[in-house]
């Protein structure tokens, strides 16, 4: 009985989430409070960072969306107001995760923008707009609103820098000569990608990132770029280079674009770069709901709540011994690190944590780790909630805080349009280039 269950509510969830195939959709009623009802009770009953919000009402917050969600009038404004719902709960493996349909109709100025501060600046453009918007240019105001106000305001169809593709955005700018501009900008990046008509001024024509990369920088040194570990490609490409990383000296591995994927794929590869005959991953702890505590909590009148969110099944790192028949690179490692490392890009770091031939440069990682439990909703949406809290082996936490680089590296910052420069490469190239004077 149980099983046939399982199987119609799946065969109900795959159904309602083939009905919406564009943004534009509209989805019943039915199926928006569904899809807020199923979010609410998983994170309640699995969701592993409560403790870091600990002003957050989840059942409060739930009834206060009803409404939101209720009102909304297609696909892509129940997709924002359930990403504002899950926002409340300030993870980075929390969320809803976007779809294919999304990227074919959702879209971006071609304009790159960096936030120093509380203001936004322009570093880079597509070349149709160089006439319109001065590289190094403040943006005041968005369709004539400040950012907060512009953030803020109840159109759900434009109120980020992303909306539906070709639509457009006004901005006030406050040029580097101190000039005051308008520029009506069109959300039509992806179409310029595409048909390979972008040219951003500056940085050319944009390539895509390849997920690995291996390169002799000297006869001395070699240089490793993996930009992910969600692909067990990466452990075949990283062993295909092996040979050649050899043939040098020293070793400098980029993760500064790594935003993680599989712990197994990373443990091959560290393997390698550690000195140490074992490595000890994160430990980590997952929510104990324990159905007759509860009912014991309620009868008896203890705060249900110490049962609910806050008892823990805990377990230590897991213990990996390097095969005696493995032969280590045996030579200084310098790591590239950013605030977009995360997740098993952490974990590989925590792996490696105590290998005293390691150097991490760079800034601190994004502090998001965890396993996240998955599951589809209708819209063609996926959503992920943290189930897994991860930590160093001692306990010590780097959610939410991050994993602290040796050597820190101011990140670049230039309102010049000049071409960016790869301060950490440099700093690493600088302390190896020292240390051997």
């Amino acid at each position: 009985m149980k099983r046939f269950y399982f199987i119609t509510l799946l065969v109900f969830c795959f159904c309602n989430s083939l009905r919406a195939q564009s943004m534009r959709d509209t989805l019943s009623r039915e199926d928006k409070l569904y899809t807020l009802s199923k979010i609410w009770k998983e994170a309640d009953y699995n969701f592993v960072f409560f403790d870091k919000v600990p002003k957050l009402n989840w059942d409060s917050l739930y009834i206060a969306y009803i409404p939101k969600i209720l009102a909304t009038r297609n696909v892509y404004q129940y997709f924002k107001v359930l990403s504002s719902f899950m926002a409340n709960l300030k993870d980075g493996h929390t969320g809803v995760q976007v779809n294919q349909n999304y990227w074919n109709q959702i879209d971006s100025p071609p304009i790159t923008i960096v936030r120093h501060g509380n203001t936004r600046y322009v570093t880079a453009i597509d070349e149709s707009l160089k006439d319109q918007v001065p590289i190094g240019s403040e943006i005041v105001q968005i369709n004539g609103k400040s950012w907060p106000e512009f953030f803020a305001s109840a159109d759900l169809e434009n109120n980020e820098w992303t909306g539906f593709q070709n639509s457009e955005l006004e901005l006030t700018l406050l040029t580097p000569d101190k000039r005051t501009l308008k520029a009506v900008v069109k959300r039509n990046s992806n179409v310029l990608f595409r048909n390979k008509t972008m040219k951003m001024i500056p940085g050319g024509v944009p390539v895509v990132t390849k997920n690995f990369e291996y390169k002799s920088l000297s006869p001395q040194i070699a240089y490793v770029g993996i930009n992910t570990f969600a692909d067990s490609v990466i452990v075949k490409n990283f062993n295909d280079a092996l040979p050649e990383i050899r043939k040098h000296q020293t070793l400098i591995l980029d993760i500064r674009q790594n935003g993680g994927g599989n712990d197994a794929y990373a443990i091959e590869v560290a393997k390698y770069i550690t000195d140490k005959p074992y490595m000890i991953g994160p430990m980590w702890s997952a929510r104990n709901n324990n159905s007759a505590q509860k009912a014991w909590a309620v009868f008896y009148h203890t705060p249900k709540a110490e049962y609910e969110k806050t008892t823990w099944d805990r377990h230590p790192g897991d213990t990996v011994n390097i095969p005696k028949d493995l032969k280590p690179l045996n030579m200084p490692v310098y790591i590239l690190t950013s605030q977009r490392t995360g997740s098993a890009a952490e974990d590989f770091l925590i792996y490696l944590n105590g290998s005293k031939n390691i150097t991490t440069i760079g800034q601190t990682t994004n502090g998001s780790s965890g396993q996240p439990l998955t599951f589809t909703i209708p819209g063609n949406f996926s959503v992920r909630i943290c189930a897994k809290r991860d930590a160093f082996p001692d306990g010590t936490d780097f959610i939410g805080v991050g994993i602290k680089p040796n050597v820190y590296v101011e990140p670049f910052f230039s309102l010049t349009g000049e071409e960016k420069k790869d301060l950490e490469l440099n700093k690493a190239l600088e302390i190896i280039a020292s240390n051997k004077r």
